[in-house]
């Protein structure tokens, strides 16, 4: 099982490709309310121990996230928020993925979130002409769809990945 995740105060992607090929959405969200330290912090902890409560009814699975950079024009915010689901989860992670992957996976340099939604939706259309079935009845939100283009991404380049470290 492979989830994917989205980092985001606001709304943070989650999209779960099950074993008996269904496709799963959820989105997590916390206020940071007055923007310091602590309540930072404190917003970043609860979305960690959300997450992390979420996915233990799906365990075992394998986790690939976008990671803010810590030396980039990524908010020092985002960053704690990553540090903290890396460490509820890293155990479970087996890819990070920098933000600017995306681009590449779409192939297009100024990237906007209309992209990220026409290859999010063509990927759940490409994985239902082969058998898969979305939970949601409704269109996923773009952080849902960015967390499954991780997912899609890791699952179509582990193999070459693997087969590469073998013949070494």
């Amino acid at each position: 099982m492979i989830v994917g995740i989205d980092p985001s105060f606001t709304r943070t992607g989650i999209a779960i490709l099950t074993k008996d090929k269904k496709i799963i959405f959820h989105t997590l969200s916390e206020h940071i309310g007055k923007k310091d330290f602590v309540h930072t912090y404190e917003a970043a902890y609860s979305l960690a121990i959300q997450l992390k409560e979420y996915l233990e009814q799906y365990s075992p699975y394998e986790v690939v996230m976008e990671y803010a950079p810590p030396v980039s024009s990524m908010s020092p915010a985002l960053y704690c928020l990553d540090s903290l689901y890396h460490f509820v989860l890293h155990t479970s992670i087996v890819q990070l993925y920098h933000p600017m992957t995306l681009s590449k996976i779409i192939n297009t340099k100024n990237r906007t979130k209309a992209d990220s939604v026409l290859k999010g939706l063509s990927i759940i259309k490409e994985l239902q002409e082969n058998g898969w079935w979305m939970i949601q009845k409704r269109k996923p939100c773009h952080d849902c769809l960015e967390a499954l283009i991780y997912a899609d991404y890791y699952i179509k380049t582990k193999n070459k990945t693997n087969s590469r470290a073998k013949k070494k």
